[in-house]
């Protein structure tokens, strides 16, 4: 029985903390906390009170055999998505090292990608490449093409692909939970105008800023994904030179989720 109260209590608070209003106010650490420890806590929690039951097994005076099948299943799940995300993600990153490898005067060796649609991305784990379309490099010049991969390099200074990856896990795993989407679309805002900070360091942050207008044009393009307004914030956060974010807080507020394990020394 005390097991059932457990998970139904993970549900309950991770429920009642994504029905928190998502704001998009405040200085950069203040709204990457909120929205990380909005993100990260609720999946977190129920996977932890999963694995409480799970470690308390179905036996005992409080035990209780549905809960700890519900258990297994809900990490069942958990383990099943991140093997797809791991095999979408290596798979990629097999297709990848099929495209050449070119040099790009005033920035290094980038992977070039046949595709029409101007775009520049950093693909990858704890290493990632970045990847450039022939589209992007016909549709800007070499300064602007500079900054935008400058932008790129960022990402993969503040290993944005590897964070990302498991943010995206818990993501999936909390897809079914209010405010998931608006969550990580904020996580993304912050993401682009940290890593367009950095770059601005190396480039113009006006001629960046040119770059990201010349290539909004295109629907398809994934400087445009999102509302506009996305994009005039980032333009707006360029032009008033504002120095790049120090560090990637973490909200002390994760450790929360970690609770349900303090039931383990009291089952019996």
């Amino acid at each position: 029985m005390m097991h059932g109260v457990v998970l139904a209590l993970a549900l309950g608070l991770a429920w009642g903390i994504r029905c928190y209003p998502v704001t998009a106010t405040g200085a950069w650490g203040q709204r990457w906390r909120r929205a990380l420890a909005q993100l990260v806590t609720p999946p977190l929690f129920i996977l932890m009170a999963a694995m409480a039951v799970i470690w308390m097994g179905p036996t005992g005076q409080m035990g209780d055999p549905i809960s700890f099948w519900l258990a297994r299943g809900v990490w069942l799940a958990a383990g099943a998505g991140l093997g797809y995300l791991g095999w979408q993600g290596g798979r990629t990153v097999r297709r990848l090292k099929q495209h050449p490898e070119v040099t790009v005067p005033g920035f290094g060796p980038v992977r070039e990608i046949p595709s029409e649609v101007p775009f520049a991305a950093q693909m990858g784990f704890w290493h990632s490449q970045t990847v450039v379309a022939t589209g992007l490099q016909q549709c800007l010049d070499a300064e602007h093409l500079t900054a935008v991969l400058w932008h790129e390099r960022a990402h993969a200074q503040y290993r944005d692909t590897f964070w990302f990856f498991w943010l995206g896990w818990l993501r999936w795993c909390s897809r079914w939970l209010p405010q998931t989407p608006e969550l990580w679309q904020e996580l993304l805002l912050l993401r682009e105008l940290r890593a367009d900070r950095l770059a601005a360091q190396k480039v113009s942050p006006l001629v960046l800023a040119e770059a990201l207008l010349q290539t909004a044009g295109w629907q398809a393009s994934p400087v445009t994904v999102g509302a506009s307004d996305r994009l005039t914030e980032r333009i707006e956060a360029l032009l008033a030179d504002s120095p790049p974010p120090e560090a990637s807080p973490i909200p002390w507020t994760i450790a929360f989720s970690l609770l349900p394990l303090l039931c383990i020394p009291f089952h019996f």
